[in-house]
């Protein structure tokens, strides 16, 4: 015959509970527990070292920036030939290299070279005796 599963009858009648509670007990093994010994200090077994990841595409990322780099000189130098130059088309041709090879350094670069190259030309309404914007 199947082995009965659940609580037997005699424990069922005292609650879920307290019948599970003396069940265990009487399944307990009779048996003294053995005291755990200690753990010495020098025993301890050190920390298993991590793994270390390297990225493959360093070398590639700065070559990148390099050939970027080299782009846009050629671009100025070019500009400043044909144009004539000035610091708006050097910030307008390092704009365009960044962008076109999704180099966000050189596309901030830029901005603020062609902010900086804009901002004296502005006229913020300041005369000879002051004003302007504060």
């Amino acid at each position: 015959m199947a082995k009965r599963r659940g609580l037997p009858k005699k424990y069922a009648k005292m609650g879920f509970k307290r019948g599970w509670a003396a069940y265990k007990r009487t399944r307990r093994p009779t048996t003294t527990r053995s005291r755990k010994r200690p753990v010495r200090a020098t025993r301890r077994r050190p920390m298993a070292k991590r793994r270390t990841y390297r990225r493959k595409t360093a070398n590639i990322l700065t070559s990148k920036t390099a050939i970027d780099g080299y782009i846009a000189e050629g671009g100025k130098y070019i500009v400043r030939k044909v144009i004539g130059g000035g610091p708006l088309y050097e910030a307008g041709v390092d704009a365009a290299v960044g962008l076109f090879r999704h180099n966000n350094t050189l596309t901030a670069q830029a901005i603020v070279k062609g902010v900086t190259a804009f901002l004296p030309n502005l006229n913020l309404g300041g005369g000879v005796t002051g004003g302007g914007i504060r």
